[in-house]
């Protein structure tokens, strides 16, 4: 009995012979042909799929009569998606930019503890390594710097641990499986009662700031009157 693979991509109409028996078709590296000789299987392996590999695949038997098997393949792009997991965390208004490349930002107050969970979304398989970046410097390896990473037991996630935040910690952090595309998020570490509070208090000085200028012009307006008038004998009104 001899198989034969084929498919027709969602692209295209024709359909593309990949192996017949023992022998890949297709100029591909990607694809290989593995036969089990004690239970007669044929497997048609492909490594590092893409979305372009998307399609509908046929397996083909020469037996009489011919027997057929078809299967759709969906190629879908495995994601990161960081969660950041404290009562105190607080959500920008800008969290993500219209074009989608800025990551998230979130506001976290000083001494807090901060715990960011990395699940990975669409992973068919689980990821050789996840790592874990602070403003492009490694923090998996790096535990002198008090932020603890551990995979979660399933082997699908991962999470960051800071159990009390300081403000050095601010900035990028990064989720980075392998083969999967990374997500970010942007942490801001409040000092007391937070940089909103701060930007409330500058804007109420700067709008006293007009208010004294105009009193202090008036004040010394009256006093070069009353040095003049001292020596003129003029009458104020």
């Amino acid at each position: 009995m001899q198989v034969t693979w084929s498919r027709r991509l969602l692209s295209e109409k024709s359909l593309q012979v990949l192996s017949i028996g023992d022998f890949t078709h297709i100029n591909d590296q990607r694809f290989l042909i593995a036969k089990k000789p004690q239970d007669n299987d044929w497997q048609l392996q492909i490594k590092s799929v893409t979305s372009y590999d998307s399609g509908e695949y046929q397996c083909q038997a020469t037996t009489h009569p011919p027997s057929l098997i078809s299967i759709m393949l969906s190629v879908v792009d495995a994601f990161a998606e960081i969660q950041v997991e404290d009562k105190s965390a607080k959500k920008s208004n800008k969290a993500h930019h219209e074009n989608g490349n800025e990551p998230n930002e979130k506001f976290i107050k000083k001494d807090s503890q901060l715990k960011l969970n990395c699940y990975l979304r669409k992973a068919t398989e689980k990821p050789l390594y996840i790592f874990w970046y602070h403003n492009n410097s490694m923090v998996n390896y790096s535990p002198d710097t008090g932020r603890k990473v551990v995979r979660h037991q399933d082997g699908w996630g991962s999470t960051l641990l800071i159990t009390k935040a300081a403000a050095h910690d601010g900035g990028n952090y990064t989720c980075a499986p392998h083969n999967i595309h990374p997500d970010s998020v942007l942490v801001t570490i409040m000092d007391g009662e937070g940089k909103s509070a701060a930007v409330h208090r500058d804007e109420a000085s700067s709008a006293e700031t007009p208010t004294n200028s105009v009193m202090w012009f008036l004040i010394q307006l009256l006093f070069i009157l009353k040095t003049f008038c001292e020596e003129k004998m003029c009458f104020i009104l």
